[in-house]
C-alpha cells in the first residue's frame, strides 16, 4: 500500500525506492535526495526491537535519517502514515538521540 503511494513522486516531489541496499542491509523505502530511510514495523519487529535499532544505528551513521512507521498505521490510515513521512522530509536533519523520527 505504501509503495503504490509512494512510487510516482506524490509526496512533496521525492523520489522513493523501495528495498534499497545500505551496506549490508536493507532499507524498506529510501529517498535519496533527502537520505530518508522509511521503515514499515509490522509485528514481527516487536521480537526484534534490538535488531531493528542497531540497523538504524548504523543508517544514521552513514547520514541517512530514518522514519519508523507503523504497519498497522499504513494499514488503517495511510494518510496519516504519509503525513509522518512528509514532516520526517521537512524535519531537522538530525536525528534525536539515535532514535530517529518515530510515529
Amino acid at each position: 500500500m505504501l509503495w503504490e503511494a509512494l512510487r510516482d513522486r506524490p509526496l512533496a516531489g521525492r523520489e522513493f525506492r523501495r528495498q534499497h541496499p545500505v551496506g549490508r542491509f536493507v532499507l524498506d523505502f529510501y529517498c535519496y535526495e533527502e537520505r530518508l530511510a522509511v521503515e514499515v514495523d509490522g509485528g514481527v519487529h516487536a521480537a526484534q526491537e534490538e535488531a531493528d535499532w542497531g540497523r538504524q544505528s548504523v543508517a544514521e551513521a552513514m547520514g541517512i535519517r530514518v522514519v519508523r512507521v507503523p504497519a498497522g498505521l499504513v494499514e488503517n490510515d495511510l494518510p496519516k502514515a504519509l503525513g509522518l513521512i512528509e514532516a520526517a522530509l521537512r524535519a531537522n536533519p538530525s536525528p534525536a538521540h539515535g532514535r530517529g523520527v518515530s510515529a
